[in-house]
């Protein structure tokens, strides 16, 4: 086999590159190493970063008006925004609420407890409490929030909690962003806020329909199926007055002196509690016991939880001075607006067959003089009541928009409790 060393060959290779082998060496390494160079730049060079695909407009508004009209203390939605044929999905957020003087206002931006619906309620199989906080979960929101997706603005009832007034306007600033980029949006709308239907600030609750009424039931003298109200007193659109008289409940000035809606107290912070409370022309309490829903229809009581009948605490109701106290008939709610899915409430007391504690005569005679509030006429001048009794009933349509306890009260004249 034939063999043989490297370095037997080391004198050829000085022979034949004299004494500089390593200058060759370098030289030729040097050169190789610039063509590599060269060569990873012209390649690098045909790989030109990618252009960001997409548009996103500079004409993005909401559609329609951009002025917002809120009610200190009711939930107001705006409509969407029109996106000017941006690329989707775009998202909005609140950068900026800022006062008639260019300051920001801080207030809009501040959390406040709250409820919402993880689940639909159902007011025929959520019978307790615990069935329907089951349904709700507890969240934080600021009173000015923005669909992030479509650019709606929705104001919360904490509007009420942070010092704003009816006539004052506010300009709100956001900024959409979406796979080309952002702009920024100043005056992306106008709030103007307008006065609480319930008091200087705040919307503590709407009423749309009060009526305190006496009803008799059962046949006329003619023999017919037949419920008459001798007695109706109804606040409504359908009664003459009704903006002054609903003022006079918002108010809660003394001036109605039936029928009264006020708030006792801003607890509890999350959710509602209510007391019923029915009184005889001497202001004594008609049994809560006694309190049911009207015929076929449903009331407070079906949509609320923890019933309680508290009976008549002291002295007799007086509307000059109310005592505000605990009794009548106590429901709650965990959540607001409240009631949820009801209209009408319909309440009546008890059924009482005879008619010894109703002063016939003095009702019969101011019916037919037509000085009292009345849904139907006395039916005849022999007329001796229904053949099933008489009640006292309760309809209302409220719509309660704040926590905290209220009552509602209504003062029922020539009635007897007993």
């Amino acid at each position: 086999m034939l063999t043989f060393e490297c370095h037997s060959l080391w004198p050829l290779f000085q022979i034949h590159f004299g004494g500089n082998l390593c200058y060759y060496l370098q030289k030729y390494t040097i050169k190789y190493i610039l063509a590599a160079f060269v060569l990873l730049l012209s390649v690098s060079s045909c790989f030109k970063e990618p252009k960001v695909q997409g548009y996103i407009g500079e004409g993005i508004r909401l559609q329609g008006s951009d002025t917002m009209y809120v009610a200190l203390g009711a939930k107001v939605a705006s409509s969407t925004a029109w996106l000017d044929n941006s690329t989707r999905p775009c998202k909005f957020r609140i950068e900026n609420v800022r006062d008639e003087k260019g300051n920001r206002v801080e207030g809009f931006f501040q959390g406040f407890p709250t409820r919402l619906w993880a689940a639909p309620y159902d007011y025929l199989t959520d019978k307790t409490l615990e069935q329907v906080m089951s349904k709700l979960t507890d969240a934080t929101l600021t009173p000015l929030m923005i669909n992030e997706t479509n650019g709606q603005l929705r104001a919360m009832e904490s509007t009420a909690n942070i010092g704003l007034k009816e006539g004052e306007v506010y300009h709100v600033d956001v900024s959409v962003s979406n796979s080309k980029g952002s702009v920024f949006l100043e005056d992306y709308a106008v709030l103007k806020i307008e006065k609480g239907t319930g008091g200087e600030s705040a919307v503590d609750f709407e009423l749309t329909d009060f009526v305190n009424g006496i009803c008799i039931v059962g046949k006329d003298d003619k023999g017919t199926p037949s419920n008459t109200f001798p007695y109706y007193d109804q606040i409504n659109d359908a009664a003459p007055n009704f903006s002054t008289r609903r003022d006079n409940i918002y108010k809660d000035n003394g001036r109605e002196k039936s029928m009264a809606i006020r708030k006792l107290s801003d607890e509890p912070s999350v959710g509602i509690r209510v007391y019923v409370k029915m009184y005889d022309k001497n202001g004594r309490l008609f049994n809560p016991e006694d309190y049911a829903t009207y015929s076929t229809t449903t009331s407070y009581i079906d949509y609320s939880v923890n019933r309680r009948n508290l009976p008549q605490k002291g002295a007799n109701y007086n509307p000059a001075a109310p005592d505000k106290a605990e009794e009548g008939l106590y429901m709650e709610f965990p959540y607001t607006p409240w009631p949820v899915g009801l209209t009408y409430s319909y309440i009546r007391g008890a059924i009482y067959k005879d008619f010894s504690n109703l002063d016939w005569n003095s009702l019969k005679a101011d019916n037919k003089a037509g000085t009292i509030p009345k849904n139907a006429n006395w039916p005849s001048d022999d007329y001796n009541g229904g053949t099933d009794g008489w009640y006292v009933r309760l309809r209302t349509n409220v719509k309660f928009y704040q926590p905290g306890t209220y009552e509602i009260v209504v003062v029922v004249p020539y009635a007897t409790a007993k």
